[in-house]
């Protein structure tokens, strides 16, 4: 009997230090993932700064050829083919200018969607700390019961294994064969 109370202890004990391990393991993942996004948001919002910048020098542009397209339809042998040209241009540049607009758009909910990110990450860090916590304290109950056990030899071995898997929300073990 006192052989597979040691066991049922060492078993608990291993699994609360496993439990530990994959703690400390999840939450160096969650502090590189962390950095990698805080890096990537940064890039992101000078990548927003250019597109915002761009979009002003495509509108200055834009502003300077209709300037353009009015001087040129003054010159008589090239009215039509000017006009002609600049509203090509202008579409183009209409259209570029759009185009820019939407990415800018798209950069800001990418912007927002990496900040999301970055708090389920924060979250994670701080459920994988609890769970360091949670299995520190589930050793803990563990040796404290099996001090109890070891006390009163009266109560039967399996209603304490019981006591011990239903009271702790991270242990789920099957239930022990009769053997």
């Amino acid at each position: 009997m006192m052989a597979t109370l040691k066991e049922t202890i060492s078993a608990a004990k291993a699994s609360a230090d496993y439990s530990s391990q994959l703690s400390s393991s999840i939450a160096a993942s969650s502090e590189e993932t962390s950095t990698n996004i805080d890096s990537q948001s940064q890039q992101l919002e000078q990548l927003a700064t250019a597109m915002s910048e761009m979009s002003s020098t495509i509108q200055d542009i834009a502003g300077n050829s209709e300037r353009t397209s009015s001087t040129t339809e003054q010159s008589k042998d090239f009215a039509a083919q000017g006009s002609r040209s600049m509203g090509y241009t202008l579409t183009n540049i209409s259209g570029i200018s759009e185009d820019i607009s939407s990415t800018h758009e798209l950069m800001e909910a990418l912007k927002q969607g990496v900040n999301d990110i970055s708090s389920v990450v924060n979250v994670i860090h701080e459920v994988s700390e609890q769970t360091n916590l949670l299995a520190l304290n589930a050793a803990i109950e563990a040796a404290r019961l099996a001090n109890k056990v070891a006390a009163s030899q009266w109560l039967p071995m399996r209603f304490v294994i019981w006591q011990v898997v239903l009271k702790s929300p991270l242990l789920r073990y099957k239930p022990l064969s009769t053997s």
